[in-house]
């Protein structure tokens, strides 16, 4: 089980078992990743493609619904602030659709470059499983995957 931080969020510091960091390297997960911008899109495809994951990218909120609804993904990576629909609002969107079908969550981590405790707490709050602060890096990619993403029929500890 990954140890998680105050605010239940799965700890990112470098002591995370190098055996889950190897396993999110070999696996291929789908990932929804929703970004407005799109070199920051572009470059956060590439470290999910080092860091073993099939990536899929959404340029607004809307798309990124449209997405979800319409493929299963492993994890999503959700910038907070885009057009048309916030990451907020996509993954309200997203949990009502999971309850409703009675479906399993889906790991949903925010993006975002806001690293102050009341924005995590927020997120936390509304239904995110984890944080992440722009720019993101392959390793806290790895770190990230290996804390939350399962094989399908399973659910993270």
């Amino acid at each position: 089980m990954n140890e998680t931080d105050t605010q239940g969020c799965p700890k990112m510091d470098n002591d995370m078992d190098r055996a889950d960091i190897r396993d999110a390297r070999t696996c291929r997960y789908r990932v929804l990743l929703a970004e407005d911008c799109e070199s920051s899109r572009l470059a956060m495809e590439m470290c999910l493609r080092h860091a073993g994951c099939e990536p899929h990218g959404a340029r607004n909120g809307r798309q990124a619904l449209e997405f979800f609804v319409s493929s299963p993904f492993d994890m999503v990576l959700m910038d907070l602030e885009m057009p048309d629909m916030d990451g907020h609002e996509v993954t309200a969107c997203i949990r009502a659709m999971e309850r409703e079908r009675r479906l399993p969550p889906t790991p949903i981590i925010a993006l975002t470059a806001h690293d102050d405790p009341a924005h995590r707490e927020t997120c936390r709050q509304n239904g995110f499983d984890g944080y992440m602060v722009k720019p993101a890096t392959t390793d806290a990619i790895r770190r990230m995957v290996a804390a939350l993403c399962r094989p399908s029929g399973t659910t993270a500890s």
